[in-house]
């Protein structure tokens, strides 16, 4: 019986941990990304706000794109090969790739103070402008409102007003942050870092999904990690697939880590969804539980 495949659908180059994992666990693992990450057009308004970087109290990354990008932007504005952070900055993040990104610069915790939801210590957070991961009800959730929750105890509901706060993000995105920010004061300034885009996926990449949904195929899972990611997808199916393709692939398995991607995936026909914990380590332990239950009867044992 073929084994079980996972399509991953995170930006390209951003999943290969995950991909190990599964590969190791005994899933065929097929890339097929739902966003592209690339630089914005006009990074003029993000230098600006960082050439006065010592002038913010808050410093908000809306994911590990944010950081990567406007590192990579304040290392051009200071002319340094290794930027440097004010640390009297506080910076705040949704999820614990963010951590991990910004500790890979050096901006972490004790000499730098890093705001993030509980429970930030392993995972990936999504990038899809609305920094939607994490799990309803679980023992971490990777999101705005978390982030919010955090801000208050460590902060106080007043300490930022009056205050500048500057949101690092992406091209759209929800305004959840940047709304409860101004309502208790501050004075929130957003500049886009990058922008998101939506992919062009191979020839090959789009047979690899055809032939999946023949009759007869493995049974496929897929990883849906962004609200944008699946609109994307939709749009996409539209365009490429017959409306035959398209209403197999809405009958396929979808594994979702947060309840905002599971409703827009059932708002837009996928009709099978399973809810992960957040992080890696929730994604990988939903394949394995979907994929045993579509691994077969065991193996007969050899005779003697």
């Amino acid at each position: 019986m073929p084994r079980p495949t996972v399509v991953v659908t995170r930006p390209a180059g951003q999943s290969r941990q995950l991909t190990e994992a599964l590969s190791a666990a005994g899933l065929d693992v097929l890339g097929f990304p739902l966003l592209a990450i690339g630089p914005v057009a006009d990074d003029a308004p993000l230098r600006a706000a960082l050439a006065q970087l010592a002038d913010f109290a808050l410093v908000v990354f809306v994911s590990p794109n944010a950081v990567a990008f406007a590192l990579d932007a304040l290392g051009q504005v200071q002319d340094k090969p290794a930027p440097q952070w004010p640390a009297s900055v506080a910076v705040a993040v949704v999820g614990p790739a963010s951590v991990a990104a910004l500790a890979e610069r050096g901006i972490a915790a004790p000499n730098y103070r890093v705001i993030a939801p509980a429970g930030c210590t392993t995972g990936h957070e999504a990038d899809n402008g609305d920094a939607a991961n994490g799990g309803d009800g679980a023992a971490a959730r990777f999101d705005s409102e978390a982030l919010w929750q955090q801000l208050e105890a460590q902060l106080g509901a007043g300490a930022l007003a009056g205050r500048q706060v500057l949101i690092i993000r992406g091209n759209g995105g929800r305004d959840w942050l940047a709304e409860r920010l101004r309502a208790v004061g501050a004075d929130v300034q957003a500049v886009e870092a990058y922008q998101r885009s939506v992919p062009t996926p191979g020839s090959m990449q789009w047979q690899a999904v055809r032939d999946a949904l023949k009759p007869g195929a493995a049974p496929q899972a897929w990883l849906l990690t962004s609200s944008e990611a699946v609109r994307n997808l939709d749009e996409m199916a539209r365009q490429a697939l017959s409306p035959q393709e398209l209403a197999c692939l809405r009958q396929v398995q979808c594994i979702a880590p947060h309840a905002r991607i599971a409703e827009q995936a059932l708002a837009l026909g996928f009709s099978h969804l399973l809810r992960a914990a957040p992080g890696d380590e929730g994604l990988l332990a939903a394949c394995r539980q979907w994929a045993q239950a579509h691994a077969g009867p065991p193996a007969p044992m050899p005779v003697a």
